[in-house]
């Protein structure tokens, strides 16, 4: 329907420069001949160059501001003395802070609640697809599905933290991983 209405638009091509005229009429051409899965994947491509702008910048600032320690330290390890008993100290610290969390029970736990319900999300958000197609879904309800899906996350972030203080944190792993758990039996 959108197409059609697209074609009925009418555009006086003449006000665009000569230069840019057959680009328009290419990409116009383009835009009617996009449909279903196509239009989708050229919006989340759309959707992703900002968010790859971003992760470009950001990277550049962290290179920075590592670039500034780095300098920083090269200029300590030349004002001071001791050069080689630094790095003895650093490797140390690892290996007791992974010590320390190998005998946290809880910690082991709470990493591995986190690792069970990544992977339940992996194959609830891979196969979520396949069964709505199985049982007659068309792209437009599963793109649908997926927007609801996210617009029912967003607030969590808000939420989340007066959530995890009111019930703790074991308390919202297991809501999390009971509410996967009903996710299966609804897709099986």
């Amino acid at each position: 329907r959108v197409a059609e209405n697209l074609q009925d638009l009418q555009f006086n091509w003449t006000q665009l420069p000569v230069l840019v005229r057959p680009f328009c009429d290419a990409f116009y051409k383009l835009w009617l001949s996009i449909t279903g899965y196509r239009l989708l994947f050229l919006a989340y491509a759309a959707l992703s160059v900002p968010t790859w702008l971003g992760m470009k910048t950001f990277e550049r600032l962290d290179y920075q501001q590592k670039q500034k320690l780095v300098d920083a330290r090269q200029k300590e390890k030349s004002n001071s003395n001791n050069n080689n008993t630094n790095k003895p100290k650093e490797s140390a610290k690892i290996t007791q802070g992974l010590r320390l969390l190998l005998q946290n029970s809880d910690a082991l736990l709470f990493f591995f609640l986190v690792f069970v319900v990544g992977v339940s999300s992996g194959i609830i958000e891979n196969f979520a697809y396949v069964r709505m197609r199985e049982v007659g879904c068309t792209g437009r309800e599963m793109g649908l599905s997926r927007l609801v899906s996210s617009a029912a996350g967003a607030p969590m972030f808000w939420f989340s933290g007066p959530l995890t203080e009111t019930l703790g944190a074991d308390r919202v792993l297991v809501l999390s991983l009971l509410s996967y758990v009903t996710r299966f039996f609804l897709y099986a």
